[in-house]
């Protein structure tokens, strides 16, 4: 029997009815600064500013994304979690995210407000793979020895994944491809941290 060891555990839901794209789009875009950022390649982002999710209208939608990061946070045997940051990424045609990490964060998460076919895919990469020093492959494309695995994505598509895991974005061709991302820290972390 085969067993599975050390598996890395990630949400992948669609959440579309809990979410009115355009009027999420609307509200983020009134009330933050769009600017370019280091890992979005022909895009803008509000990274850095307060938190998108801080948004008194977004309430409804934080409330969703939370119960879903602790609902994976309990299966990995966690405790409870709490966003500590989020923000906007809009892209453009032929854009892409570079591949990284979040520092400081337990989980992390992209909701995609507006993505369609065209979406550049979320492609995160195996975590193991340069462990792989030995193998002498027959088949690079099973779950065991694939390099990355690559995500397609629409509206309501939202990630949960550990913020360890390196990520990125393939080339996107859908126009304004609009991501609400996250990171997430134990519940009352900054409080005890002095």
């Amino acid at each position: 029997m085969i067993h599975n060891l050390f598996p890395t555990p990630i949400l992948i839901e669609n959440i579309i009815d809990s979410l009115d794209g355009v009027a999420t789009e609307k509200h983020i875009v009134l009330s933050k600064e769009f600017t370019e950022h280091g890992l979005v390649e022909n895009g803008v982002s509000t990274h850095g500013q307060s938190s998108v999710l801080d948004i008194k209208e977004l309430e409804p939608l934080k409330k969703v994304i939370l119960e879903k990061t602790n609902n994976l946070a309990k299966v990995m045997g966690l405790k409870k979690l709490e966003i500590s940051e989020s923000w906007c990424n809009i892209m453009n045609k032929d854009s892409v995210v570079h591949s990284h990490k979040h520092h400081l964060s337990v989980l992390s998460g992209a909701l995609y407000i507006k993505a369609g076919e065209e979406a550049g895919m979320f492609s995160i990469s195996n975590p193991v793979y340069s462990n792989h020093m030995m193998y002498d492959y027959i088949n690079r494309h099973t779950e065991y020895v694939t390099q990355t695995s690559n995500i397609p994505v629409t509206t309501g598509t939202l990630l949960i994944f550990p913020s360890w895991l390196e990520h990125g974005v393939l080339e996107n061709n859908f126009d304004s491809r609009t991501v609400l991302s996250f990171n997430t820290m134990y519940c009352g972390f900054n409080k005890t941290v002095t």
